[in-house]
C-alpha cells in the first residue's frame, strides 16, 4: 500500500511536470503566432506605404525633373503615412536607374523595429521588418482620352502652333483630319462625345492594344459638333481656374499652364517651355492626338495610326463657309493615368508612373 502511494505521488510529480512543460509549448507556440502575425501586418502596411512614397516621388520627377524635389515628396508622403522619426523607422529614398531609362527611378526602402516574443528571445526583444519600393517613368499607350482628330507624322513640329482639325479638306476631298473611332458610323454625336469626353471611356469604345491601328476617316465637317465640343472644353478651363497660372490647379501634380499660355488662337502664340509637362488626367486643355502615317486619302477611308501625341488645346477659328479650324501644341511630354508601358520606347509624349516588379 505504501509503495502504491509512493508510485502515485511519482505519477503526480510527472503529470505536472509534463503539464508545465506543454504549457510552455503552447504559450510559445501561441506568442510566435503573435509575432509572425505582427511581422505580416507591420510588412503589409510599410510596403503599402512604401508603394505610395514611390509613386508620389516618381510623379513628381516626371513634371518637374528635380530628384531633390522628387525624394522629398517621397519621405513626406512615407511619413503622412506611418512612416516616421517617432517610431523609429529607417528611411532610404534615391534616385536610381530601371530598365532602359536612366535616373528616373525613385526607390524608396524602409526599416521598422519591433519589440518581439519568442524571436526577440534570439535578438534580444527586438525583430526587423525591411520593404522596399521602386517607381519608374515610362512611356505609355493611351486607352482613353482620344480626341477625334488625325494628324500626318510628318506635319507635327514640337511648340509650333498647329491645326489638328481643319476648314478646307484639299488635297483630300472630304476629309478634315476628324476620325471615326468604333463602333464606326456613330455621327456626329459620337464625334463630339470623343472631343468632350475623350475616347475610350465608353463601354463601346475599342483603343486598340497595339500599333499599327486602322481608324475610318470622318467624312464632313462637323461644323457645329467640332465648336460645342472645344467651346465645352475651353470653358470648362477657364472655369475650374486651370488657365490662371496662379491658381491651385498650377501645381506640379497638375501642370495645366505655363506663363504666357494663349487661351485663343488669337492671343500671342507663347508656346510650352520644352520642360514643361501637362497632364492629361486632370487638364482639360490637354487630351492625346492620334499621329497618322499619312492622310493621304478622300472620302470615308482608313488612315493608319502610328504613334499617339500629346495635346495642348488653344481654341478654334472660324471662317468664311464653315470652315473651322482647331489649333494648339504637341507637347514633348504629358503624364497620363492609366496605359499600357512601352518598354523600350522614348521617354517622350505620354508618360506614366509604374511600380517596378
Amino acid at each position: 500500500m505504501r509503495n502504491m502511494k509512493r508510485f502515485i505521488r511519482g505519477e503526480d510529480g510527472g503529470v505536472l511536470a509534463i503539464v508545465t512543460l506543454s504549457m510552455m509549448v503552447l504559450m510559445s507556440f501561441g506568442a510566435g503566432v503573435m509575432d509572425i502575425g505582427q511581422m505580416f501586418q507591420t510588412r503589409r502596411q510599410l510596403q503599402n506605404a512604401m508603394d505610395g512614397a514611390a509613386l508620389a516621388g516618381a510623379a513628381e520627377l516626371a513634371v518637374t525633373g528635380s530628384h531633390a524635389v522628387a525624394l522629398s515628396t517621397a519621405a513626406d508622403y512615407a511619413q503622412r503615412n506611418g512612416v516616421s522619426e517617432a517610431r523609429a523607422d529607417l528611411l532610404y529614398p534615391r534616385v536610381a536607374s530601371v530598365g532602359p531609362y536612366t535616373l528616373n527611378a525613385v526607390e524608396v526602402s524602409a526599416t521598422r523595429h519591433l519589440n518581439l516574443l519568442v524571436a526577440g528571445l534570439l535578438s534580444n526583444g527586438v525583430g526587423d521588418v525591411r520593404v522596399q519600393a521602386t517607381a519608374v517613368i515610362a512611356p505609355v499607350l493611351p486607352t482613353a482620352d482620344l480626341w477625334p482628330w488625325g494628324v500626318p507624322q510628318s506635319e507635327i513640329i514640337k511648340g509650333t502652333l498647329i491645326a489638328v482639325k481643319v476648314g478646307s479638306p484639299p488635297p483630300n476631298p472630304g476629309n478634315f483630319d476628324a476620325l471615326d473611332f468604333p463602333p464606326v458610323g456613330g455621327g456626329a454625336n459620337s464625334y463630339l462625345d470623343a472631343i468632350e469626353f475623350g475616347y475610350g471611356a465608353g463601354p463601346d469604345d475599342f483603343v486598340s492594344p497595339t500599333l499599327p491601328w486602322d481608324v475610318p476617316t470622318q467624312t464632313g465637317n462637323v461644323v457645329g459638333a467640332t465648336k460645342n465640343g472645344v467651346d465645352y472644353l475651353v470653358d470648362l478651363a477657364a472655369s475650374s481656374g486651370q488657365d490662371n497660372i496662379l491658381s491651385p490647379w498650377n501645381t506640379p501634380d497638375d501642370a495645366c499652364t505655363w506663363p504666357g499660355a494663349p487661351k485663343s488662337p488669337s492671343d500671342p502664340s507663347v508656346p510650352p517651355p520644352a520642360n514643361w509637362v501637362g497632364n492629361a488626367s486632370v487638364c482639360y486643355r490637354i487630351g492625346v492626338v492620334p499621329i497618322l502615317e499619312s492622310l493621304d486619302v478622300s472620302g470615308k477611308k482608313r488612315v493608319t495610326v502610328v504613334d499617339y501625341g500629346a495635346f495642348y488645346l488653344i481654341g478654334r477659328t472660324d471662317g468664311a463657309g464653315g470652315k473651322i479650324n482647331v489649333w494648339g501644341y504637341f507637347l514633348e511630354k504629358a503624364t497620363v493615368s492609366g496605359g499600357r508601358t512601352r518598354w523600350g520606347a522614348p521617354l517622350t509624349g505620354l508618360i506614366g508612373v509604374r511600380l517596378w516588379q
